[in-house]
């Protein structure tokens, strides 16, 4: 079996090596890089599906890794969050008027996929925030606080307190999105 990281071609015999041992050779090959793709022989394959699955590395001619930049995911990440993030206000919107309107059953459907969204912006901002070189607390705060809220609004939805937590998410989770959308255009110009 051949080992590749982008279009080099790792040296040491890689034939008795395990999954785990392929992974820690390439991770110590990475500079400032992660792995972006997996090809065993020509089939692209996730980090998480190479590592989670049972993979019959001696049938393998080639397992070729192919790395990007730190940076660039960053920029990749933030300018999908940019496009993202008004799409998730714009359902909160929809989100709210529908519960103002009584529409409990179509209002409660469409906040789950805003919560989705809210989700993954979080944990990619997160993840990024701690990538970053530069000092943060600013916006680290701002997600703290954004998670405070998120909480007594789900207090709220618990409670079936319907109305309330239209109020909240008008009156704070709008207000943080446009906060956010703010921090993503600031930390896209330092990328």
């Amino acid at each position: 079996m051949k080992l590749y990281i982008n279009e080099n071609r790792l040296t040491e015999s890689s034939c008795a090596l395990g999954k785990n041992q392929i992974l820690m050779k390439v991770e110590e090959s990475l500079d400032d890089e992660i792995i972006d793709k997996i090809y065993l022989d020509a089939v692209e394959v996730s980090l998480a599906y190479f590592e989670e699955n049972t993979i019959a590395l001696n049938e393998l001619e080639t397992i070729r890794f192919v790395s990007k930049k730190m940076e660039e995911l960053i920029k990749e990440t933030l300018l999908e969050a940019k496009e993202y993030l008004p799409r998730v206000q714009n359902g909160l919107i929809e989100v709210i008027d529908l519960y103002r309107l009584d529409e409990i059953s179509k209002a409660s459907e469409k906040l789950v996929y805003c919560l989705e969204g809210l989700e993954w912006y979080i944990e990619v901002m997160s993840s990024i925030l701690n990538l970053d070189k530069n000092d943060n607390e600013k916006e680290e705060n701002l997600l703290i606080q954004f998670n405070i809220s998120m909480t007594t609004a789900m207090a709220a939805l618990k409670k079936e307190n319907y109305q309330y937590l239209a109020d909240i998410l008008e009156v704070k989770i709008i207000d943080y999105l446009k906060q956010f959308n703010e921090v993503n255009d600031n930390l896209l110009q330092c990328y």
